[in-house]
């Protein structure tokens, strides 16, 4: 069986399967894993079973003849949904993604919904049963009923649904296919009243959706639109390229401590100075080393930076191991942001085991952890929103912050500033010729470590862009939308409130729980009572 990245035979098209009689060429990676089922279920037959049960869901095909008044959402993953003019699409990852068409400002009136599951644990009856447990922000308060099994092989379950979202009686139906533990949920929603003449609609962008090869530019409704790039290259020794936005203000580099104290920086700011994108930070020691019996008796104590080999050896910071997410939030952000509050944490756990088994293979007796933050910044510049993913590297004596970026916006612009990161990220090059130099200077053990860093970052980027949290942060206003709903803050305690939408200010009676909405800036009037203006969040 030949490898496709061993051989090229252009006008030939390659049959991709995860099978292999001898088991010698498996799909090696989730990532691919992944794409090949999202694949599989385009081409063969995910769709084609609803047939039996939603009238006018056929299969899906390669090229699709929009109907008069239809545009198409193209991402850069290769999802491809064909949709009415005026309705919005959004990715969610894996392969999933959502439709709705808007009302005003009062949320939707139709939904989409289509999400791959990796792993499904049980019967596709209990996951057409647990839809309000998969999306409880799209479907809030969903009951599902006359659940049935319209095929074995593979296994498939429809039922019916009802939700009210605001008192707006919605109804519609949800499928679960499942095969070999995986499988995928599809859903459709419309308001009751309109239900008879849009699931027609429905039915067809379910149709008609598929997975074209990665790549192009993304169609109307699709993700926010990314500046032009330009390639932007270290100034002190020629060390990397990345892209950057046209336009930019960009600093950073390469700074050496010493021999083997070297430290990346980027920094990307727009020019209204409401995004910053960063790539690795000069404030960040080459190594950490917990406080032992030596450091006490030499009189150092924990967080102090001293240099055991001398400083040309570069520095080295006395603290206690802190994984992944906890370097975020106890160590980093602190320092670098100041004020701020967590909204989303986790350490990504099964990134951390393939990259960890992959270095043991490799001869490195290193573990390491990858964790991720979405936060709340307040700053002289407002309220932003904010981003951090890093890794931590342990051996049995010392411990190393191998990569680290992020990203702080306002919050409307923060699509934009998440994008910029992500393509920063996979654009990001190292000069081979530089790093080279860096191995003859730090000797063997580093040169085992970059071999192993090129595979390492692929294996990040793999699934980066649709596992990292940034896809739900990202999302998180649409989906509010989507539920007429509107996010406030009260400036003097800081505490948030999920509203219904549909009025220009909004006003909390002091000591309680009452939110006023009015359509111009005057303060209610309520005798006995003190109301303070509300701010609005995106």
């Amino acid at each position: 069986m030949q490898r496709v990245n061993l051989y090229y035979t252009p006008g030939v098209v390659w049959h991709i399967t995860h099978r292999c009689h001898k088991r010698e060429f498996l799909l090696k990676f989730a990532g691919d894993r992944r794409r090949w089922l999202r694949w599989l279920f385009a081409a063969f037959g995910a769709l084609a079973a609803l047939a039996p049960v939603l009238p006018g869901i056929s299969a899906v095909q390669n090229r699709v003849q929009l109907a008069p008044g239809w545009t198409v959402f193209h991402d850069k993953t290769g999802l491809v949904v064909p949709h009415p003019a005026g309705w919005q699409v959004r990715a969610l990852g894996d392969g999933g993604f959502f439709a709705f068409r808007p009302e005003g400002g009062q949320g939707a009136t139709a939904v989409v919904y289509v999400m791959p599951l990796a792993s499904v644990q049980g019967t596709p009856n209990g996951v057409v049963q647990g839809l309000g447990q998969i999306a409880p922000q799209l479907f809030p308060g969903v009951r599902v009923f006359s659940v049935r099994t319209v095929s074995r092989s593979p296994a498939v379950a429809l039922g019916n649904l009802k939700f009210s979202p605001h008192g707006s009686p919605f109804v519609g139906s949800v499928m679960c296919y499942v095969d070999g533990g995986r499988g995928v949920v599809y859903a459709i929603a419309a308001q009751q009243s309109s239900w008879a003449r849009d699931q027609a609609t429905l039915r067809r962008m379910l149709s008609d959706f598929f997975y074209s090869p990665p790549g192009g530019a993304p169609g109307p409704g699709g993700p926010p639109a990314l500046p032009r790039m330009v390639t932007w290259q270290d100034p002190t020794e020629r060390a990397f390229t990345v892209p950057v936005p046209a336009g930019w203000h960009v600093q950073g580099g390469v700074r050496r401590l010493g021999t083997v104290d070297v430290r990346i920086e980027v920094v990307a700011t727009s020019p209204d100075r409401r995004m910053m994108v960063r790539i690795g930070d000069w404030g960040v020691p080459a190594s950490f080393i917990p406080m032992n019996q030596f450091h006490a008796q030499a009189g150092l104590r924990e967080g102090q930076i001293y240099y055991p080999s001398g400083p040309a050896a570069g520095q080295q910071m006395i603290l206690r191991y802190l994984p992944g997410m906890q370097f975020l939030v106890h160590w980093y952000l602190p320092q670098r942001v100041g004020q701020f509050t967590v909204t989303a944490q986790r350490d990504d756990v099964q990134l951390s085991q393939q990259v960890t088994a992959f270095q043991m293979r490799m001869g490195l007796q290193t573990q390491s952890v990858f964790g991720e933050a979405a936060f709340d910044a307040q700053t002289n510049q407002g309220l932003r929103k904010g981003y951090a993913f890093v890794e931590t590297r342990a051996d049995q004596m010392l411990w190393f912050v191998g990569r680290l970026w992020g990203y702080l916006s306002a919050p409307q612009d923060e699509p934009v500033a998440a994008a910029v990161l992500n393509r920063m990220v996979e654009g990001f090059r190292t000069n081979p010729q530089w790093g080279m130099a860096q191995i003859h200077a730090a000797g063997q053990a580093a040169a085992a470590q970059h071999q192993a860093n090129e595979e390492i970052s692929n294996m990040i980027n793999q699934g980066y862009k649709q596992r990292s949290l940034i896809q739900d942060r990202v999302h998180q206003h649409t989906i509010r939308a989507i539920r007429g709903e509107t996010l406030l803050v009260d400036p003097t305690t800081g505490k948030q409130f999920e509203v219904p939408a549909g009025s220009n200010y909004y006003w909390r009676v002091q000591g309680g729980q009452q939110i006023l909405g009015t359509p111009g800036p005057t303060r209610p009037n309520l005798p006995n009572h003190w109301v303070n203006q509300m701010e609005v969040l995106q």
